[in-house]
């Protein structure tokens, strides 16, 4: 077999003799004593499969990949699909557990899979005895395709949020068990990293992560031993950082440390690479985790460093980089000692998002309104300088916009509707919506004109189906007649599928 299963258990796994809690050496104890059943089946016994299950489990390993129902950019269903879904049908559990120990790790795979589903199954012995199968499968899973190992196919199988999340899951406790295996015993997988990476450090973990930095200088253990912030490691973490320096320069994962472990040791290399990375354009990746690690330190002088590019750097389009990738860095890092700087964002960069307004504005709550109209005078740009903020934080800056429009609404109702004809007039579509749905609330009767304006040459159906909406709601007889007019002349409004939603709309509303 490819996996090599003639391993024992204790061989892989000795339990650890670093620092455990009491609750958990007497849950790994527990485990090793009751898997040592499961370990002594380590070959594929045939006779136990029925020869309609053995023809499935042969059709899945001629295939030989991990697919789900849907692939590629069309979304096809493959064969192999279908040949998983018949397995999960057709076999027991017992020729299931049987088929995890199947030559193909295609099929150990499925086979895996298809227990998941079956709350009687008995998941988690099965996890651990195929922690040393680091044979490879073949997966595609939508668009995305590539290669790993069986052991991580099962581990992901049982974790939630991955594959089904209504297959069969491990218990915390389990996952205390498993982790604590991946970390001491197991380094070369990809769940390893997984352990490593959790937001919050287990302290029974951190003997072993430790372990594993100053065997290996692993990427992902430098960043978990980072987390648990020890002073203790301080000299371990310079010294790694040296080496770095002098053997590759490559300081992104340093970067992502020093932002778990913002000690003042540290800030002395933050601040000598801070010259040297001004006109940076061949890592940029590395730029942006740079920033992310000044912005943790939340004091007067990361403060005063974080300006530094905004006023060095001259080239505009490298200085495009460095404007947002220190915004993004102070959004993970929202601290009052920061306030000047987030104001100095949104007046000059034209930087903001609605957490950050909502942070501002009971600060100060006359400049949070000036910002807003001049915000919303040039909100095309509004939405360009925050697109990267947009994407992540779902239509962030509509969102802004609308806190904006309400805010002047509230407090310069004349502003606000001075604001919304404008942009009904000129604003792209990325917007449109959000001014032409207020329009369509407060109903003030300027803003006829600057909706017919636009809807007698409008070519956007997300624009010209916004402005017949807000139009709508005036309830108008004139105004109704005059969209069919409209509609008339310009025969964008015709044509496509905007004309179908136009008819829907005009329906709806008994205009005819």
């Amino acid at each position: 077999m490819e996996s090599g299963f003639s391993t024992t258990f204790h061989q892989l796994y000795p339990i650890p003799q670093m620092k455990m809690n009491i609750k958990l050496k007497l849950l790994v104890l527990i485990f090793f004593s009751g898997i040592l059943q499961v370990q002594s089946q380590v070959s594929f016994d045939v006779s136990k499969i029925s020869k309609k299950t053995f023809k499935i489990a042969r059709k899945i390993e001629k295939e030989n990949w991990l697919t789900d129902s849907a692939i590629g950019f069309s979304g096809t269903r493959p064969a192999q699909y279908d040949n998983f879904i018949k397995l999960k049908e057709k076999a027991s559990i017992a020729e299931l557990t049987e088929l995890t120990n199947h030559p193909s790790p295609a099929v150990r795979c499925y086979a895996f899979w298809a227990l998941a589903y079956n709350d009687q199954a008995n998941l988690f012995p099965l996890v651990l005895n195929h922690l040393n199968d680091t044979a490879w499968v073949s997966t595609q899973f939508g668009c995305i395709g590539g290669e790993e190992k069986v052991a991580d196919i099962f581990i992901q199988i049982v974790t939630p949020n991955y594959f089904d999340n209504n297959l069969k899951k491990l218990s915390p406790a389990q996952f205390e068990i498993l982790d604590s295996i991946l970390i001491y015993g197991v380094n070369n997988l990809s769940a390893s990293d997984r352990v490593m990476n959790k937001e919050k450090p287990q302290s029974a973990l951190y003997p072993g992560i430790k372990a594993s930095f100053v065997k290996g200088n692993k990427e992902t253990a430098l960043i978990a031993l980072a987390k648990y912030q020890k002073e203790e490691d301080v000299p371990l973490l310079i010294d790694h950082f040296a080496q770095v320096e002098k053997d590759s320069g490559n300081f992104h994962f340093i970067y992502r440390a020093i932002s778990e472990f913002p000690h003042p040791a540290f800030f002395t290399i933050l601040k000598k690479n801070l010259i040297k990375g001004l006109d940076e354009t061949s890592n940029l990746y590395s730029l942006k985790t740079f920033y992310a690690a000044i912005a943790a330190y939340q004091d007067s002088e990361a403060e005063a460093l974080l300006r530094i590019p905004l006023t060095k750097v001259k080239e505009p389009g490298i200085r495009e980089y460095h404007s947002e990738f220190i915004f993004e860095a102070l959004l993970l890092n929202i601290n009052k000692v920061y306030d000047e700087l987030f104001w100095k964002f949104w007046e000059l960069e034209k930087r903001i998002d609605p957490g950050v307004f909502n942070y501002l504005y009971p600060k100060n709550q006359q400049r949070a309104i000036e910002l807003s109209k001049q915000s919303l005078l040039s909100a095309d740009a509004l939405y360009s300088k925050n697109i990267s903020i947009d994407i992540k934080y779902l239509n962030g800056t509509e969102i802004l916009s609308d806190l904006m429009l309400d805010l002047l609404l509230e407090k310069e109702k004349k502003a606000c509707i001075d604001l919304i004809n404008k942009n009904i007039r000129d604003v792209n579509v990325h917007l449109f919506d959000v001014f032409a749905k207020k329009a369509a609330i407060i109903k003030d009767p300027s803003f006829v004109e600057p909706l017919f304006s636009r809807l007698e040459t409008e070519d956007n159906p997300h624009v010209y189906l916004e402005i017949v909406k807000a139009l709508v709601e005036f309830q108008n007889p004139e105004i109704n007649k005059r969209i069919l007019q409209t509609r008339l002349k310009n025969i964008h409004l015709r044509t496509d599928w905007g004309a179908e939603a136009l008819d829907k709309i005009l329906k709806e509303n008994k205009i005819k």
